[in-house]
């Protein structure tokens, strides 16, 4: 469900709100449990975590985008003793444990997960809708067809769900926690 995948810059957004309130325990709690979003798995609904999404990497792992983000993050500018893995997670949960509500970097964790947990993944469900685009024309099983048709319009939802959120007012730079919102600030 798309709308409920929406709901993780949400979920952003009231980590930082928390972390700037001097809330960790609140902040960490969404980030380890989420609160706005949700992903059905045989039938039952339950809250996605943004924690769960840092960890969620096999699907990916043969992309080259998400390879260089992880080994070039993980190896080289944040810390060479993360696993390469999970180094999202990882970095979020040191900028938790290092949290100070009177420092300038407070809301760190949330910024950390929306550019290292959120973004890798927004771009790799972008690239394995492109992928299944790419399978559609080369299979011949009509089963297959449809399937792989049905895959890449999933990916390609869920992508922009993360990207744009679901808090986000159009046209709007003062609303939203997401990439939408992050290029709406920008002016670019």
């Amino acid at each position: 469900n798309v709308s409920s995948s929406a709901g993780l810059p949400t979920d952003i957004h009231l980590m930082a709100y928390s972390l700037a309130s001097g809330d960790p325990q609140t902040a960490s709690s969404i980030y380890s449990f989420g609160k706005t979003s949700s992903i059905v798995i045989n039938g039952v609904s339950r809250n996605q975590s943004l924690e769960s999404l840092s960890r969620f990497t096999e699907p990916f792992i043969d992309q080259s985008f998400y390879n260089l983000h992880r080994y070039g993050l993980a190896g080289g500018i944040i810390n060479r003793t993360m696993n390469y893995n999970t180094f999202g997670d990882d970095f979020v949960q040191s900028a938790f444990q290092q949290y100070n509500r009177n420092s300038a970097h407070a809301t760190m964790p949330a910024e950390a997960a929306l550019i290292l947990v959120l973004y890798p993944y927004l771009v790799s469900k972008t690239l394995s809708a492109v992928s299944y685009c790419e399978r559609y024309g080369k299979q011949d099983p009509a089963q297959e067809l449809v399937s792989s048709l049905e895959n890449s319009i999933s990916s390609f939802d869920q992508a922009i769900a993360y990207y744009v959120g679901n808090d986000q007012v159009i046209g709007s730079s003062t609303t939203g926690y997401s990439f939408y919102s992050l290029a709406e600030q920008s002016n670019l």
